[in-house]
């Protein structure tokens, strides 16, 4: 018989900025690259962009009139990066965090605790003309983006996750070629892997300087990798698989070093010194 849900847990809802706000040119957003991609054609089903999506940025009253309604007690939104800083780093757009200010009083207002992921895939273009996650300065101009959501919101928000399924953008984004930006490149996505595990580290730092009391956690796609056939090649396989999907953004959170057999891959991307993280050893993976 399966246990009933202890009267303590929090029930929630989720959703990405780019999946339901809408106003992709409105206020001042900037463009990102999820736009720059669903507008090119042959990318998405049917021609479809995220222009409108759900609306939400338009609707978010209603929205959150459904939250009440369904008696959640959370809402994780994401925050669009392209909307706070157009060009990814430099002036901030006061009318983005007006609009965020918006949605996350009128949440607090309703009971509802707004919990803030800072990257749901949605990069500006600029950001991404300079090299991405490809590049690890990048690293940087993510944590600097990240101070500045925390700093503003810090009175009202302490419940923070730096970036949405990080093991999903290198494979992906970066090597598949499935998502936005789009690229098929095998050290890309090793380039990647890192340098987002590098923002990870750099944006917990950047949160707790900013936000007394912080909570953070990360958003990790733990999809189970099995073999399809019970013998040396298949098991050889998921080992790999384990290491590719899972083990290249866990290990590096809780044991402080990389997965073989990719470990001797990544580690002309590791310098000497850096960031401690999550470990009392201090053991995170030096950047």
């Amino acid at each position: 018989m399966s246990k009933p849900f202890p009267p303590d847990f929090l029930w929630g809802v989720a959703a990405s900025a780019f999946q339901t706000e809408g106003a992709t040119r409105e206020d001042g957003r900037g463009q990102s690259v999820w736009d720059e991609y669903s507008d090119t054609p042959g990318n998405t089903v049917n021609g479809d962009t995220a222009d409108i999506a759900c609306d939400h940025y338009h609707r978010y009253p209603e929205d959150i009139a459904l939250m009440r309604q369904l008696v959640v007690k959370a809402y994780r939104l994401s925050i669009a990066w392209p909307r706070i800083l157009p060009e990814g780093r430099g002036k901030v757009n006061p009318l983005g965090l007006d609009f965020y200010d918006r949605v996350i009083d009128l949440l607090l207002h309703e009971g509802i605790a707004p919990w803030i992921c800072l990257h749901h895939w949605d990069m500006p273009v600029a950001v991404e003309a300079t090299g991405g996650w490809r590049t690890r300065d990048t690293a940087a101009v993510f944590a600097d983006y990240a101070a500045v959501v925390a700093r503003h919101f810090a009175d009202r928000v302490k419940f923070y996750a730096p970036i949405n399924e990080p093991n999903v953008i290198p494979w992906v984004a970066y090597n598949l070629g499935r998502h936005a930006p789009g690229r098929q490149n095998r050290d890309a996505c090793l380039r990647a892997v890192h340098h987002l595990n590098l923002a990870h580290c750099m944006t917990v730092r950047a949160l707790r300087a900013e936000v007394s009391g912080a909570h953070i956690g990360s958003i990790i796609s733990l999809w189970p990798v099995h073999p399809q056939n019970d013998d040396g090649p298949h098991r050889e396989a998921q080992v790999l698989g384990e290491c590719l999907w899972r083990r290249l953004m866990v290990d590096p959170l809780w044991l402080g070093r990389y997965p073989e057999p990719l470990a001797s891959q990544l580690a002309p991307l590791v310098k000497p010194g850096g960031y401690g993280l999550h470990s009392p050893e201090n053991g995170f993976l030096r950047p």
